[in-house]
């Protein structure tokens, strides 16, 4: 083909040629002859290049076709189940095939015709632009054929092809969740630099090797606290941590459903992780006048040793606790002597740094922005004012709108931040001087009231998070009161709470569950987390009657005839895409804080 190609050319050289020698000089035509020569010498070495890759891809399609067609003759069950895919890359190599068949008979005919040169090269030019084409086709085609030939190919020679498998290598991670799906050594990429974290010296590429990185930045360099390893995980490939307390046993977390015990005296109110340590704060003591022993402590847990740090603050109590850059953060507040004043603030590796407030502030939650800014809500109380909602950034004191009505008042209890924008949300609840009622609200940073469908009277939230759209997921309880009957002048009534979320502002009712035979559906959702798609919500179950004598009689502290519903503490549980997993069904208590890796 190649010489004939070069014939041709040569043949319209000395035709052109001749064509010009009557007007034009010798020296001019020995010119433009040179001209055209190097013009012909360029293109014939791209189109010898293109036909030999056309040769090439040919007997490349060729062999990839016999192979197809072998491993369809030696797999009939793949055949029933791809046949239509085959037919379909059949179909492309066919398309192929017709395309260099194209090819080839316009070259031939571009031998045996005749006619002006430039012309015939500007049509070769477009052909070889076309050929280019052909040839990415040739390449997709390949591709599909040799995807198909792999799908059906059996990386771990379990018997099952890796087109149906969900775990090509067979390591226990399923090919959607595994980073390397066909490599058994490797699961996760926490950087993203194509080395997998077992064969990568820097998991988070801080320029900092993992053996003596101490930061939560992507990954920690000991991923696993070697506490609680052996624990089930209800999300495959994430840690589910919980904190709060025991009516009995204190202050106790979670890791992964399994209990432990912390902080006997008191209460637990967050929990992170960071480095491969737990990190938890609470309080522990006496509230009462006088405040005897009470004290605001975190504690760092790593494997079996516990450190427990006290802090400074009087009567202090904390919200949540984040670890950033080795310092940690924790919020909450404090009271005067005289337990007529509290002062929100927040705690630096123990060091207090007070919020600035006129009056009275409460703070109850905390985060840390990557920038290293430390944001603090909760409410303030100016002189001859209502709660006010109040977030503070590095101390400083922002204040939330209300609506225009008469004596507005709302606490801000959590704060959440926009994965990608950073941008603030918040949760708390909200009444005015004219409501009878109290109603659950998100600020972002507008007030907006969480819907209240199906007769529910008040509303609470407690958490808040927010996902990479944007929607506001709020975590809390709706309740409402019930009358049943009259026992003479008094209404015989009783109060049903559910713990819920909202989707913005939609409400979502979560379901009960049955603990030691008794069906609770009654209870409080405390906060929530997106993570791998799914809604994860931590709260605790009640409705159970109090039994404060355990004498098998109910109370009943307002004589009405009812027994009196626990709505205060209950069992812990989270829910999963609603669905519930009691934590501890021997003992009650409230549970504040989760966290997820």
């Amino acid at each position: 083909m190649k010489k004939f190609i070069q014939l041709f050319i040569y043949c319209f050289l000395i035709v052109s040629v001749y064509f010009s020698n009557s007007c034009e000089t010798i020296d001019d035509l020995q010119f433009d002859n040179l001209g055209l020569r190097s013009q012909i010498d360029s293109l014939m070495t791209r189109v010898t290049s293109l036909t030999e890759e056309i040769v090439e891809q040919k007997n490349l399609t060729k062999t990839l076709t016999e192979d197809l067609t072998e491993q369809v003759s030696e797999n009939k069950d793949v055949i029933a189940q791809t046949s239509e895919s085959l037919s379909n890359l059949i179909s492309e190599v066919d398309n192929v095939e017709q395309d260099l068949g194209t090819l080839n008979n316009y070259v031939g005919e571009m031998i045996t015709s005749t006619g002006d040169l430039t012309g015939e090269l500007n049509n070769l030019l477009t052909q070889v632009s076309d050929l280019n084409v052909v040839i990415d086709q040739v390449n997709s085609s390949i591709t599909n054929i040799q995807g198909n030939l792999h799908a059906h190919e059996d990386t771990d020679n379990d018997g099952v092809n890796n087109n149906l498998d969900n775990d090509d290598d067979n390591d226990g991670t399923p090919d959607t969740q595994d980073a390397f799906p066909e490599d058994p050594g490797e699961t996760q990429d926490s950087d993203g630099d194509g080395t997998g974290d077992n064969q990568d010296t820097d998991d988070d590429n801080d320029n900092i090797p993992d053996t003596i990185d101490n930061e939560d930045n992507n990954v920690d360099p000991d991923p696993d606290p070697t506490i609680c390893n052996d624990c089930p995980q209800k999300i495959p490939g994430r840690d589910i941590y919980v904190a709060g307390y025991s009516e009995v046993e204190g202050g106790t977390y979670f890791v992964n459903g399994q209990k432990n015990i912390l902080n006997p005296p008191g209460e637990l109110t967050g929990i992170t992780v960071s480095g491969g340590k737990i990190y938890a704060s609470g309080w522990t003591g006496s509230i009462q006048s006088g405040g005897a022993g009470a004290s605001a402590s975190y504690w760092v847990i790593d494997g079996q040793n516990v450190q427990q740090f006290n802090l400074p603050g009087f009567l202090a109590e904390t919200n949540d606790i984040a670890v950033q850059n080795n310092k940690v953060f924790v919020g909450g507040h404090y009271s005067n002597n005289n337990q007529s004043k509290a002062f929100s603030c927040h705690w630096e590796n123990g060091v207090k740094f007070d919020n600035n407030s006129p009056g009275t502030s409460n703070s109850w939650g905390l985060l840390v922005k990557p920038n290293g800014d430390v944001v603090n809500v909760g409410s303030s109380f100016p002189a001859h004012h209502g709660n006010v909602p109040t977030y503070w950034i590095n101390n400083q004191r922002h204040v939330l709108n209300l609506p225009n009505v008469l004596e507005p008042e709302a606490t801000v209890e959590d704060v959440a931040m926009h994965p990608t924008t950073n941008a603030l949300r918040f949760c708390g609840d909200y009444s005015n001087a004219n409501a009878m009622v109290t109603r659950a609200v998100r600020f972002n940073p507008a007030m907006k009231i969480l819907k209240r469908t199906g007769g529910w009277e008040d509303s609470y939230a407690f958490g808040v998070t927010v996902a990479n759209n944007g929607a506001v997921y709020s975590a809390g309880l709706v309740n409402k009161l019930v009358i049943n009957g009259w026992n003479g002048n008094n209404p015989d009534y009783e109060i049903i709470q559910k713990p819920a979320y909202w989707v913005n502002d939609n409400l979502n009712i979560l379901p009960g569950a049955t603990v030691n035979g008794v069906m609770l559906n009654e209870g409080t959702a405390r906060d929530i987390k997106l993570v791998d798609g799914k809604i994860v919500v931590l709260g605790y179950l009640n409705g159970m009657y109090y039994d404060t004598n355990n004498d098998g009689i109910p109370d009943d502290w307002d004589s009405d005839g009812v027994p009196d519903k626990n709505h205060d503490t209950g069992y812990p549980c989270i829910w999963i895409d609603r669905t519930p997993h009691v934590l501890d069904s021997q003992n009650i208590g409230e549970y504040y804080t989760l966290f997820i890796r």
